[in-house]
């Protein structure tokens, strides 16, 4: 969706205080699943991609997140459990679960 002010409108619902880098596609000029796209999000959090967890409800983006680089997970709110091994959750409660699984297998997790 278009947005006047993605800045403006984080500061309006009191979130801008908890957004390290707000991305909007008219703004950068790309959209996801376009990979560039996860680039652009991951530069703007000065991190490579395979340091960065992402999440989406549609599938198309997490591929598009995996293809980036990123640990990209599916959120299927139809789902009553994780299948964190197949990269779907059911809902972010699995993000401390994830960065320990990650943190067994890979010195880019940030202590």
């Amino acid at each position: 969706f278009s947005l006047a002010s993605l800045e403006h409108s984080l500061t309006a619902v009191n979130l801008a205080d908890l957004v390290d880098a707000a991305c909007a596609a008219t703004v950068i000029g790309v959209a996801k699943p376009n990979v560039a796209a996860y680039q652009f999000a991951s530069r703007a959090l000065g991190m490579l991609p395979e340091e960065c967890l992402f999440f989406d409800d549609e599938i198309e983006c997490v591929m598009g997140g995996q293809a980036a680089g990123m640990h990209a997970y599916w959120v299927d709110r139809q789902r009553a459990t994780h299948a964190i091994e197949e990269n779907i959750v059911c809902d972010l409660t699995a993000i401390p679960q994830i960065l320990a699984e990650l943190g067994k297998n890979s010195a880019l997790v940030r202590k």
